[in-house]
């Protein structure tokens, strides 16, 4: 189950709290008649003031007003009940925290979609959304009945993580099982009784229970200093001023901001506000607050894209927090379209801009103007792009190679008087068409997702140009022979190289990876206030184990017995890796296996290994051979550490690199040596012969090599062995 409740101790006992309990109470004790009830808190919101003489009368002063917003979103919700999604209840009964009174939780499992035949109910229910509980799937307000009780709310507090049809709910008051009520059915041995009942859904109060409990700090542990700053800044007239900044002369706003500014036809407000906050944003003296007010209709919004636009074009990184996902989403639309209108190159520099959420709850699905910053799908865009075997990479090779020599290309791709080769001329227009096709789309993307960080502007520029040449070359100029007078094609085939020479990314990135590169790229990014912690983890630095890694190619554990090869595909992996607990993981399997516990197969004809680590990663690793001094010795060589679906596809692009290798230094590789429960690496001769006798040669190997004595060793004695 999720973490849904906080945990106090109280007397020695564990006491389940709901975050925002106060503001479900309110809702739970409103009678149908209160809901419907429009005028229901008229005089009782009193008008928020624009100045605020502390921190506990700014947070009193928006507690009305959430409680009204909250029942808003109720009635709107009853007026539309008809069409309400509902879910029929296959199971309920008191979870172990029931305890009457108040806390009335129930365990309930609901019937799964292909079950339901109710109509609407493709919704699953997720935490915190307000259900009715009722005995019958409702069309109006009367129907909302549950066991002669007029009006039973409930909270869903549990969502089952493996199962989302098992979910624990708070109710407003407790569910009677009466027998008039109850279907029979058998399970096992005895009878299993359960109402006939409806969970239907109304509203979720995700975003006003964490308003709520923002208006409710806790007086210990709150850190109040922000708002107690942005309420001493807002009352002082004119705001605060950096003396340093204003004595210096440099710090001065440059005149073309200034006309920037003037193009967008802001009033002397706006603009002021505007140059205030760039003048905060330049001061290195002081940690300053700017706060950007005024009452409804008077261009906030406005402002605010205007301000966000300067800061992209001065390459300030910037995090933009709303409460709500429709606040965050309408400023997105506004920034991202001004940006747009400012691009050289088609949607190049968009990929500095992410949106970040949760897709369901921001609709993104009905935004399609945010579709190219959303973070989610820019990150299936781009992982298509870097796989292996089909990524962009792999496409600019074989366009070169088909280009350079089509008939070497047609020779290779089939087997010698197959009746089913096509002839040359088609295989080449299908070959041309296809790659060209794929190459346009990825090169497209790549412009358009990838930040200006790991793309610059010319190689986006070469992009573009490729992309035209690729569009003006007929079939009839690749089959020909290049010639003096044939620069098209020569040309394509240089700008493709270079391109591949000018981007440094790895050929495969799995999407953990994609995501962060995005995120620590990003000069602008929008969230929910609630997401922004997880931008912060997401951007966190590695443990200082890891940071050790990063800075070694080749690794000794303390007292292990091999050593431990570190490639270059596994430290750009590793950046991936965003969660400390994970880290410590994959350091705890590089120690095991360097220390010779794992698996003792001889026979097994796969090179490769895999050890599985939390989350869904797997650590992709082998027993390889490296040349030191006058011996070749067994190394554990790391590959990757990527999500476990990305597995077979990795492995496929490394059997490439082992088919370079000899029988011989294959079978060094697979060669197990193994003391007791503990796999020992071993080490040969150079001079030795394996190829005519293999297992006399090993015979004569040294048996164990102590790694640990040889750790100080650096790098550059040893060499891989590629044959």
């Amino acid at each position: 189950m999720q973490r849904l409740w906080e945990v106090k101790e109280k007397k020695e006992k564990k006491e389940r709290i709901i975050k925002g309990r106060d503001l479900v109470d309110v809702v739970f004790s409103w009678s149908v008649r209160d809901v419907l009830n429009s005028k229901l808190y008229k005089g009782k919101v009193d008008k928020i003031p624009n100045t605020f003489q502390s921190s506990k009368e700014y947070f009193k002063s928006f507690v009305n007003p959430i409680i009204e917003e909250t029942h808003a979103a109720l009635l709107s919700s009853m007026e539309t009940l008809r069409r309400a999604p509902a879910f029929k209840v296959w199971e309920i009964k008191p979870a172990k925290d029931f305890k009457p009174p108040k806390n009335l939780y129930y365990e309930v499992t609901l019937q799964t979609v292909s079950d339901n035949t109710t109509k609407g109910d493709g919704k699953l229910l997720e935490f915190n959304d307000l259900i009715a509980v009722t005995d019958n799937k409702p069309c109006r307000i009367d129907d909302l009945r549950c066991s002669n009780e007029p009006y039973l709310l409930a909270l869903v507090c549990g969502v089952n993580e493996d199962n989302p049809h098992l979910i624990t709910i708070l109710a407003s008051k407790p569910i009677v099982f009466e027998e008039g009520h109850m279907e029979t059915r058998k399970k096992g041995k005895g009878v299993k009784k359960s109402l006939s009942l409806f969970c239907v859904y109304l509203t979720n109060m995700m975003t006003n229970i964490r308003i709520w409990t923002a208006l409710h700090p806790d007086p210990e542990g709150g850190n109040l200093k922000l708002i107690s700053k942005v309420l001493k800044s807002h009352n002082e007239v004119g705001g605060e001023s950096c003396v340093s900044c204003q004595e210096n002369s440099e710090n001065i706003m440059p005149n073309h901001i200034e006309k920037r500014l003037r193009s967008f036809k802001l009033n002397t407000s706006q603009e002021e506000a505007i140059l205030r906050c760039l003048e905060a944003k330049n001061c290195r003296h002081s940690n300053n607050i700017k706060l950007i007010w005024g009452p409804p209709g008077t261009g906030k919004t406005k402002t605010t894209s205007v301000l966000l636009l300067n800061l992209f074009k001065m390459r300030c990184r910037t995090l933009t927090c709303a409460p709500t996902n429709i606040a965050v989403l309408e400023v997105a639309s506004r920034v991202v379209k001004l940006v747009s209108e400012s691009l050289r190159l088609g949607g190049y520099g968009l990929g500095d801009i992410v949106l970040f959420g949760n897709k369901e709850r921001m609709k993104i699905d009905d935004r399609e103007d945010l579709f190219d910053v959303f973070l989610d799908y820019r990150v299936d865009e781009l992982y298509d792009c870097f796989q292996a075997l089909t990524g962009w990479r792999a496409n600019v090779q074989r366009m070169i190679s088909l280009l350079t020599d089509p008939k070497e290309v047609y020779r290779q791709s089939f087997i010698e008087n197959d009746k089913r080769r096509p002839s040359f001329k088609k295989f080449v227009e299908k070959r041309f068409s296809k790659l060209r096709t794929d190459l346009r789309s990825q090169f497209s993307t790549l412009c358009l997702h990838l930040p200006t960080a790991s793309l610059s502007f010319q190689v986006a520029e070469k992009m573009n140009a490729t992309n035209g040449l690729l569009r003006a070359m007929k079939v009839s100029d690749v089959v020909r022979v290049s010639g003096k007078e044939d620069t098209r094609k020569q040309d394509c085939v240089e700008m493709l190289g270079s391109i591949c020479e000018s981007i440094e990314l790895p050929d495969f990135i799995g999407k953990f990876g994609l995501q962060r590169l995005c995120l620590e790229n990003a000069y602008l990014m929008f969230c929910t206030a609630s997401s922004s912690a997880k931008c912060v983890k997401r951007s966190a630095t590695a443990l200082d184990d890891l940071a050790k890694l990063q800075s070694n190619k080749l690794l000794s554990f303390e007292n292990s017995i091999w050593k431990v090869l570190l490639t270059n595909e596994f430290l750009k992996s590793l950046e991936t890796i965003i969660d400390s607990e994970i880290n410590k993981r994959v350091m705890s399997v590089l120690e095991k296996i360097s220390n010779g516990k794992f698996q003792q197969d001889s026979k097994s004809e796969n090179l490769f290994r895999q050890e599985d680590i939390d989350d869904g990663l797997s650590l992709i690793w082998t027993v390889d051979i490296i040349k030191k001094q006058n011996h070749y010795l067994q190394v554990l060589k790391i590959w990757h550490v990527l999500p476990s679906s990305d597995v077979s596809c990795a492995e496929k692009c490394l059997e490439k690199h082992y088919k370079r290798y000899t029988r011989v230094k294959i079978e060094r590789c697979r060669y197990i040596c193994s003391q007791g429960n503990v796999v020992v690496p071993m080490r040969w001769p150079v001079k030795s012969c394996l190829k005519n006798d293999m297992i006399s040669d090993v015979s004569r190997s040294f048996a164990l090599l102590s790694v640990l004595d040889e750790a100080e060793e650096t790098m550059e004695d040893e060499e891989c062995v590629d044959d």
